[in-house]
C-alpha cells in the first residue's frame, strides 16, 4: 500500500497550481536536492491482521528542500530560511486537503493526518530542508 500511497501523493503534488515551480521525487536520488524539492519518502506501516489487511496506517515523510540564492554566508541564512518557510506552508496546507476529501487508493479509503516538521539541523548549506511526517489510515471499500 505504501507505493501506492506515495504515487497518489506525487501526481496530488503535480497537479496543484502551488508546485508548478517545485520539483516533485519519488524516493531518495542519495543526493541533497540543488533546487526547490519534495521528496516523497516511505516511512513505518501497520496492518490490521484480524481483519485481513482490510486496515492499516501507513507514515510518509515528505522532506522539503531548497538552495539558498544569496551569496554572501551571512546571509544565506535567513534567505533559506524564508524560502523553506514558504515551502513548508504551502506543503502543509496542500496536506491538510489530501485525505479529507473523499480519497480512494486502490479500493482503500484514506484519511490523512499531517504531523511533526524535523529540521535537517543546517547540516547541508547552501541547501536547507525539513521532513514532514503524513500518518495515512486506510480502510477497505468493499469486502
Amino acid at each position: 500500500m505504501w507505493y501506492r500511497i506515495l504515487q497518489a501523493l506525487d501526481a496530488y503534488f503535480k497537479s496543484l497550481p502551488a508546485f508548478s515551480n517545485v520539483t516533485i521525487q519519488l524516493g531518495d536520488s542519495g543526493a541533497i536536492p540543488d533546487s526547490t524539492t519534495l521528496v516523497l519518502l516511505r516511512g513505518p506501516g501497520q496492518t490490521d491482521d484480524r481483519l485481513r489487511n482490510r486496515r492499516g496506517e501507513q507514515t510518509v515523510f515528505i522532506e522539503c528542500w531548497v538552495t539558498s540564492s544569496v551569496q554572501d554566508a551571512l546571509d544565506s541564512a535567513a534567505d533559506g530560511y524564508l524560502q523553506l518557510a514558504d515551502l513548508e506552508d504551502i506543503t502543509v496546507n496542500a496536506l491538510r486537503t489530501f485525505g479529507h476529501t473523499p480519497t480512494i487508493i486502490d479500493g482503500y479509503h484514506i484519511t490523512a493526518k499531517p504531523g511533526q516538521i524535523e529540521t535537517d539541523g543546517d547540516a547541508f548549506r547552501p541547501s536547507v530542508g525539513s521532513r514532514i511526517q503524513l500518518t495515512i489510515t486506510y480502510t477497505k471499500t468493499s469486502p
